[in-house]
């Protein structure tokens, strides 16, 4: 059992060490980590470890684009860039076990965690929904019940 999950551990971080303005001992602000949690929490939760780091991810990109607000907080709460945000329904994370999971995993991004893979995507929606946007952008790939994508280059 443990040996799987060391195993698990060591293949997630050869596939998602990234360094960021967060990653580099400064201490991360509880609004950031509350904010990240929330948006993991509500876009993502149930979904796999993968999944979930993969909206993380999708939010720090955003972070470290000049095109997007510069904190987490901004840029979650963007218009209605993320769809639990404008549900019209509060904002309040119920389920104990998915609202830990999203905190310890937030933490994680803030420290510099991303999927390399992902490194360029700013957007992404559920596979069973065509917003549309989603041509104007370059599918990447799907991870969970999400697509991924980047701004089209060129």
């Amino acid at each position: 059992m443990w040996i799987k999950v060391i195993l698990a551990l060591f293949a997630i971080f050869m596939l998602v060490v990234q360094h960021d303005k967060y990653a580099y001992g400064e201490e991360i602000e509880q609004t950031e980590l509350d904010c990240l949690s929330e948006a993991i929490y509500y876009e993502a939760r149930g979904e796999t470890f993968m999944s979930q780091l993969a909206v993380g991810t999708v939010i720090m990109n955003r972070v470290r684009l000049d095109t997007f607000p510069d904190t987490v907080c901004n840029v979650v709460h963007q218009g209605c860039q993320f769809s639990y945000y404008c549900d019209g329904l509060p904002e309040k994370m119920l389920d104990k076990v998915a609202k830990e999971a999203s905190y310890n995993l937030s933490r994680f991004v803030l420290s510099g965690a991303a999927i390399w893979g992902l490194r360029k995507a700013t957007h992404y929606h559920a596979f069973y929904v065509n917003p549309y946007w989603a041509d104007v952008f370059t599918l990447i790939r799907r991870e969970g019940s999400h697509l991924f994508y980047s701004i089209k280059e060129g």
